[in-house]
């Protein structure tokens, strides 16, 4: 669904050029909920953002639907509105709109229906847990709803892709497991393809697969230990597949 193909991406500025990412290959299908995990300065925004199609690799390719994103073109602007969340490490919430016609006008932009818009931002909001946070304006809300009501406005569209920078950090133990357990019911419920980022290990387990990034380079992916992941009796646990 998603696959980089011996990815690199260099940044140059005047005479100095700087390797970010180098030789990144992996794949990752519908129902697979993939951490990426590093330190800061690792490559991960870079690698998130050339896996929406926002940056573009200096060598190989990144293909979505088996397309590369550099064949796509101006379809790319509607794929983001219909099939691809991306969700980046600060929310870009409306101060001026409540939580709910956040999540509506989402759906609102593909459906054009605001009765069903939303119907199914009220149901996006309680999958997120948030239903209470519904009339609240982005500068009432803490720091785990923000990021809960910006995955929220990802998941109303039931996207192909769902792609979250840092989503857990920063937050408290019961927050972070909400935001984990969105992104994990997200993958198993929605079937959704899943890749966030994290800085610290506690925040990777809702995935089902964890990939380590280290100075701009991919260690093989592996899977999570059974132990480790999130799981919650009454909601069935989603597959993963990715490789190398």
């Amino acid at each position: 669904m998603l696959e980089f193909k011996g990815v690199s991406r260099v940044y140059v500025r005047g005479a100095r050029a700087k390797s970010v990412l180098a030789d990144i290959s992996f794949s990752i299908e519908r129902g697979d909920c993939i951490a990426l995990y590093g330190a800061n300065r690792s490559g991960k925004s870079t690698l998130l953002r050339l896996a929406v199609g926002a940056d573009s690799p200096t060598a190989g390719s990144v293909l979505y639907g088996g397309e590369p994103y550099a064949e796509i073109g101006e379809r790319h602007a509607d794929l983001l509105r219909s099939e691809i969340a991306w969700i980046p490490a600060t929310p870009d919430l409306r101060p001026e709109l409540s939580v709910l016609e956040q999540v509506a006008l989402a759906r609102y932009l593909t459906s054009r229906d605001i009765g069903r818009a939303t119907a199914e931002a009220e149901e996006a909001l309680a999958m997120a847990g948030i239903e209470d946070c519904a009339a609240s304006r982005p500068q009432q809300l803490s720091t785990g709803e923000l990021r809960l009501a910006a995955l929220a406005q990802g998941i109303v569209k039931r996207p192909r892709l769902l792609v979250a920078d840092d989503p857990a950090a920063d937050l408290d133990p019961d927050e972070r497991e909400r935001v984990l357990t969105l992104l994990r019911r997200s993958a198993s419920e929605l079937s959704t393809a899943v890749l966030y980022s994290a800085t610290q290990a506690d925040q990777t387990l809702a995935s089902t697969w964890l990939m380590r990034l280290s100075a701009g380079r991919l260690i093989v992916p592996e899977p999570q230990p059974e132990a480790e992941v999130i799981t919650l009796a009454s909601r069935k646990r989603g597959g993963a597949r990715a490789h190398a």
